[in-house]
């Protein structure tokens, strides 16, 4: 018998990764509901921080130090391989190096709005922000252990605040504001605490048609806001982000309530195979998409572009997770 629960997490990340590629591929094509596709697939990186809080939630913490270096290499040393590709590329090809961006990257600070990014890597700030909420793992666990059930209530003030800079402050990481950040961390929170009662092992019918009444409800709200009152601020960063992370919980528990999966042995390997190298896929398929598949694009049309981006991101994957455990191993034997 397979682990449910490990297969219910691959396949949510796999979905994640999907959804993030499939959202940046998009944004170069003209298709129907184009903009509607975008909105959906964008907030797989919610998933992704969903899924990093829940794992964690289901773990003690007993050696921070230890924690914390693991973390920052499982993160950092396959972003700093692609980074030194990346730099070579963009010095070789683009003639558009600049030397000032080499610590913003070393430190993983590109995500902070107005210090600079580079071509193919403009997505990376996203590891700006899992740096910053694995930074906070280990309060949030301390906050779990002093309050209790009445750690819910932290929720109470983060969505006030994220209420509030909705309109105040425009400023956050790279095109993402502060309240979509503030959500972030909500979310972040909301998977720990989850991961501690490893809610995913306990999906049942009542909550998927929970899920489901809030899921639907949320999607009727932005579209009756949409045309009744319009795309103001509230709608962009109060309405709609709560609404898709709605959607995303959905996600998880619909894959979560099937018990057994029936799934042959291979279509398993092909997403354990895909899960091992989520994270790489996010790193290098920008990349793909700005040096081989525009230029694809250009010159043979769409279709020959999307089979550029799918394979060409895979390639690089695994290329860039062999060299990364290749580091790790090194470093082990060190």
């Amino acid at each position: 018998m397979r682990d449910n629960k490990s297969v219910t997490i691959q396949i949510v990340r796999v979905l994640a990764m999907t959804m993030i590629l499939i959202d940046h591929t998009i944004v170069n094509l003209n298709v129907p509901l184009k903009s509607f596709i975008s909105q959906v697939t964008n907030s797989g990186v919610i998933v992704f921080i969903f899924l990093s809080a829940y794992l964690f939630g289901g773990k003690q913490i007993t050696n921070y130090k230890q924690w914390y270096i693991k973390r920052i290499k499982r993160i950092m040393i396959p972003f700093w391989i692609f980074m030194i590709i990346d730099f070579i590329l963009e010095a070789v090809i683009w003639d558009s190096f600049d030397w000032e961006l080499i610590p913003v990257h070393a430190f993983g600070l590109q995500g902070i709005e107005g210090l600079g990014v580079v071509v193919g890597s403009i997505h990376l700030w996203y590891i700006t922000l899992i740096l910053i909420l694995y930074l906070l793992t280990p309060a949030i666990q301390w906050i779990s252990k002093k309050l209790g059930k009445k750690k819910i209530l932290v929720l109470i003030p983060l969505a006030i605040v994220q209420v509030v800079t909705s309109y105040t402050i425009d400023w956050g990481l790279f095109s993402r504001p502060l309240s979509w950040c503030i959500l972030a961390l909500e979310v972040y929170l909301i998977g720990y605490w989850l991961g501690e009662i490893k809610i995913l092992d306990k999906i049942g019918t009542r909550e998927f048609w929970g899920s489901t009444i809030v899921m639907l409800a949320s999607i009727v709200l932005v579209f009756a806001w949409r045309k009744f009152i319009g795309e103001n601020t509230a709608y962009e960063r109060i309405v709609q982000p709560y609404a898709l992370v709605a959607v995303d919980w959905w996600i998880c528990v619909v894959v979560s309530l099937v018990r057994e999966w029936k799934l042959p042995d291979l279509v398993m390997r092909v997403v354990g195979l895909l899960d091992s190298i989520s994270y790489e896929v996010y790193i290098v398929h920008g990349l793909v998409i700005a040096m081989g598949a525009m230029p694809v694009l250009n010159n043979y049309g769409t279709v020959a572009y999307m089979a550029t981006v799918i394979i060409g991101t895979m390639v690089a994957a695994v290329v860039l997770h062999l060299l990364s455990e290749a580091v790790y191993k090194m470093m082990k034997k060190s």
